[in-house]
Order: structure tokens, then C-alpha cells, then sequence
């Protein structure tokens, strides 16, 4: 309530001040009922219902910005429960100058020591509360920060209690000089108070000291930056960890061609085999990881592709070494051809002997990624080529990836090897147009998977048609796997959209998911299996 009267102050002082008050608004609206697989192998089904309600509001003027959303979901699809104002901030901006007090996000050079933002689909949520300054010019850019973080461990919301809640109280600060058209460098220092639960479920308090320097040139065609960090960490007043990480990328595009080549060596953590894999969830995560106010690239590809993404790679921020080279062409104005290749492993070999004694071993270049097994490989190519064939923008789409990884078991009693992780998978898109607002798309994807003895067949097909305002598909799953988790081998569903008054959209789908796991820049959550209905409603205003 005392929050409502000072925007209701703020608001009332804008209105006698200026004439020119405009606003927007926007709501979402979800809704589902159905049943939901959740536990070991999803062998538990219960029934499934929530009800979500984002109702976001923006009041400008021509200095100032108004801002906050009301949340209200007791019954949530992912997530904790909650009801009230969830995000609100009030925002000055005068030429160079722009001041923001209230949740914000924020990001520093490409991520790597302070990347803030939130993902609902993924119950993840890094704002600040607190203020931001910022000044830009042609020559110089500055940012200051400071505020509160509650952020809540998505993987722990459900599956894999008890809740892990951690708080941080953050000082932050970048700058980026520019003296020339074509060069910048600049530099960020980020300071953080944090308090966490341990693996006995009490407090640790710890101290956080990250920096960062970083240039970038910018010639012609070509764009090369290069990102270095360093990062000490203290838990309960002890020197337990200091880490670095690298990032780099060089970007060439001509006309019809274009290349980007990334490199990562992330090492803000990196411990022998034992404590790694004694401080996954549910036990407990290490203090002195990656923060999750620190994101940054992951150097592989993400795809959009349903089946491309089922068994996604996901990074180890706090020791992973790797490369990735993407390639586009323009064959003609109507065909394009992709390529993306991405290689990555830990930097060094992970033993344990009979003693139940870890140790890492240095295999190769710790500054290079390796197929070597003891590493963790991972690998991946894609090719897919693209082409229009009428003046409607119709298009076919034939891709092909394979992917290959090895998540190394150390344990000397292990009976046979690591197994790789072998998918190959072929999809296919046909999209028709029969006049600027009505086509029909068509999509399968197939794929083959193979994890030693454990060989199986994805399939994925969709059709749908969409016009101006409405679009209606079928979508329809299957698998030759006979150890599913949930025991099925066929999944449908099918699901609509429709426009109205040009300001409302609604979307219904009824059927069956098969679940999985869903990534975003590396964040990863796994979804339930789930039969029934599914409702969403947007509006704008």
C-alpha cells in the first residue's frame, strides 16, 4: 500500500507538470488444467491446474518513466506463488543522462561479470532493487549501480527441494572510453555480499570481488572484441577461490557473406570430480561458482528446432573451454546456405583412484578444447539451406545436425567407459504462401539417437495455416524408445491463435507434451510431461 501512494504521488506530480502523459499498458493472461507427470522417471501424475495474471503498466512523460507490473499467480506453471507488485521503477532521462531507481536490468560489455535480467518461462529472475545511473556520449560511457538481488534457484522450485534462496547486496560500476570511431576499451569492477545455504542447509555469507576489462575494433567489414575477468572469491571471511574467464569473437561480413568466430575459456570455478559432482542439486550448489548475476555467452548454437533442442548441451560456466564458427551465404536473392560447428570440453582430465582420491590431470592445452573422453567432450555441426520459390516468400528448409557429447564418469569401478551421446537429426520446413496473409507450413523433423546399447527414433511433425488473424495447427510426436520415462511413445496436440480488436490475442492448445528439458543462454529447466488444456490471452493498450 505505501508503495501505491508514492507511484500515486509520483503520477499526480507528472500530471500538474506536464501536458504530455501518455501510457501502456499490456496484460497476459494464463491458463491451464490438465495433468502433470512429475518424480523419478515421471511416474507420479497428478492433477495439474494454474492460473498466472501479468498486468504490466508504463506512464511516460518527456523526461520521466513510470513503471510496474502486478503479478498474481497462487497457482503458478513454474514457479513460487506470489501476489502484488512484483517490479516497479521510476526513470529520468535527459540527454546524456538517465537515472533509474526500482527493478532494473543490466549488462555489462558481453555478460561476464554482470548480466541481469528476468526469464519467466524459466523462473529465473536476477533484477537489481535498487538504482542505476548512466551517461553516454560519443567518447565515453559510464554506468553505476547498486541494489539488492533475491534470486531463487529455478531447478530447485519443484523436483529437487528444498528451496535454495540466495541474497546479495551489489556495488557495480563500468566504463568504456572511445576515442576513435573504430576502437573502444573499457573496463567494469563488480562488488557483491552474498548469503547462501551450504550443504548443511545453514548460512554462508560470502564476498565477491569481480573485474573485467575489454576492447573492441570495428573496421570495414570487421568486428573483433576480446573480454578478460577475474574473480576472488571469500566465504565466511576465508580465500577459497579466485577464477578468470576469456571471451572473444571476430566477425566478417561482405554482401552476400558473413563469418563469426567465438572462443570461450571459462574457468570461474574449477574443482576435481568429486566436489563437482557432491555439489549438484538437490545437495547443494558451491558458493564459489559463477554467480547468477553472471551470464555470458554460451559459444554454441541454440536452435529453434523442437527436437534440436531436447537433449540440449548445457554449459559448465565454471570450467569449460571451447570454440564457435558460424557461417552464412547468400547463393542468389532466393537461397542461403548456414553452417554452424561448435566444439567444448573441461580443461582438464577428471580421475579418481581406488582410494576414492580425485585429481585433474592436464591432457592436451588447458587453453584448448579436446575430444578426449576424461574431458568432457562436446561437438556439434549444423547445415541447412534455405529457398524462396515464388514472389510470395514461400520457402523450403532442409537442415542437418549432429551432435555428440560425453559427460565423464570417473569412478574407478565403473564397468565399461563413458558412453557417448550420439544424435543425427534431419528436419524439414515447407512454408506456402497463397497471398500476403494466408499460408499453410508443414515441418518434420526425424532424428536418430544413440547412447551405447540405448538406440532409439524421434519424430516430429506439425501442420498449420495461418491468415491474418488466425492460425490453427496439429502437432504430432512419436518415438520408438520402450523406456520412455512417462511410458508413451505417441504424443498430439493441437492448438489455435486467434486476433481481435487488433489489441487482444488468444491462444488455446489441447493434448499431450512429451516434457524435456527448455534452455535459454545456457539457464535450463526441465518441463513435466502434461495432458490437457492450455489458454493464453494478451492484450495491449
Amino acid at each position: 500500500m505505501k508503495t501505491f501512494f508514492i507511484f500515486l504521488f509520483i503520477f499526480s506530480f507528472l500530471k500538474l507538470y506536464s501536458q504530455e502523459i501518455s501510457t501502456s499498458i499490456s496484460n497476459t493472461l494464463r491458463y491451464g488444467s490438465g495433468f502433470e507427470r512429475i518424480g523419478e522417471a515421471s511416474q507420479i501424475e497428478y492433477r495439474k491446474e494454474y492460473f498466472e495474471n501479468f498486468l504490466d503498466t508504463r506512464i511516460f512523460s518527456k523526461n520521466f518513466t513510470i513503471g510496474f507490473r502486478l503479478d498474481m499467480y497462487q497457482q503458478p506453471e513454474y514457479g513460487i506463488p506470489f501476489r502484488g507488485l512484483k517490479k516497479r521503477y521510476v526513470e529520468f532521462t535527459k540527454n546524456k543522462i538517465s537515472i533509474r531507481a526500482g527493478n532494473f536490468n543490466a549488462m555489462f560489455s558481453k555478460g561476464l561479470s554482470l548480466n541481469i535480467f528476468e526469464n519467466k518461462s524459466l523462473a529465473f529472475d536476477t533484477q537489481i532493487d535498487g538504482i542505476k545511473s548512466e551517461f553516454k556520449s560519443k567518447t565515453f560511457d559510464a554506468t553505476i549501480l547498486g541494489g539488492e538481488i533475491d534470486f531463487v534457484e529455478p531447478i530447485t522450485i519443484k523436483d529437487l527441494p528444498p528451496l535454495r534462496e540466495e541474497k546479495y547486496s551489489i556495488r557495480a560500476i563500468n566504463t568504456e572510453l572511445k576515442p576513435l570511431k573504430e576502437f573502444s576499451f573499457g573496463g567494469s569492477f563488480v562488488w557483491a555480499k552474498g548469503k547462501h545455504p551450504n550443504f548443511f542447509q545453514t548460512q554462508d555469507s560470502s564476498i565477491t570481488q569481480v573485474g573485467e576489462i575489454f576492447s573492441e575494433i570495428r573496421k570495414k567489414n570487421v568486428d573483433f572484441n576480446i573480454n578478460y575477468l577475474k574473480k576472488f572469491s571469500k566465504i565466511n571471511s576465508i580465500d577459497i577461490s579466485n577464477g578468470y574467464a576469456i571471451y572473444s569473437s571476430l566477425s566478417y561480413s561482405s554482401g552476400q557473406f558473413g563469418m563469426t568466430i567465438e572462443y570461450k575459456n571459462y574457468a570461474f570455478d574449477i574443482v576435481d570430480y568429486l566436489t563437482r559432482i557432491s555439489t549438484q542439486p538437490p545437495m547443494s550448489y558451491r558458493n564459489t561458482r559463477m554467480l547468477p548475476f553472471q551470464n555470458p555467452p554460451i559459444v554454441h548454437k541454440e536452435h529453434s528446432f523442437t527436437l534440436l533442442s531436447r537433449y540440449p548441451h548445457i554449459v559448465d560456466f565454471n570450467d569449460e573451454v571451447g570454440f564457435q564458427l558460424d557461417i552464412f551465404y547468400a547463393l542468389n536473392n532466393k537461397t542461403n546456405l548456414s553452417f554452424n560447428s561448435s566444439l567444448s570440453s573441461r580443461h582438464f582430465g577428471d580421475f579418481v583412484n581406488s582410494n576414492f582420491v580425485a585429481s585433474k590431470k592436464e591432457i592436451g592445452k588447458i587453453f584448448l578444447p579436446s575430444f578426449e573422453n576424461s574431458r568432457s567432450p562436446f561437438s556439434e555441426l549444423y547445415f541447412d539451406i534455405e529457398h524462396f520459390y515464388d514472389e510470395a516468400n514461400s520457402y523450403i528448409k532442409i537442415a542437418v545436425n549432429k551432435r555428440s557429447e560425453i559427460t565423464y564418469d570417473a569412478n574407478p569401478f565403473q564397468i565399461y567407459k563413458s558412453p557417448k551421446l550420439t544424435t543425427i537429426t534431419l528436419p524439414f520446413v515447407l512454408n506456402h504462401s497463397f497471398s500476403d496473409i494466408t499460408a499453410v507450413k508443414f515441418a518434420i523433423e526425424n532424428q536418430w539417437y544413440q547412447k551405447k546399447d540405448d538406440k532409439y527414433f524421434n519424430q516430429l511433425s506439425s501442420l498449420q495455416i495461418t491468415n491474418a488473424n488466425f492460425s490453427c495447427g496439429i502437432r504430432y510426436e512419436r518415438t520408438t524408445n520402450k523406456y520412455e520415462i512417462e511410458g508413451k511413445q505417441n504424443w498430439v496436440i493441437a492448438e489455435c491463435a486467434y486476433r481481435f480488436g487488433g489489441e487482444h490475442s488468444l491462444s488455446l492448445s489441447y493434448g499431450e507434451e512429451r516434457g524435456g528439458q527448455v534452455c535459454s543462454n545456457g539457464i535450463c529447466r526441465t518441463v513435466s510431461p502434461y495432458s490437457g488444456l492450455r489458454m493464453s490471452l494478451t492484450s495491449q493498450f
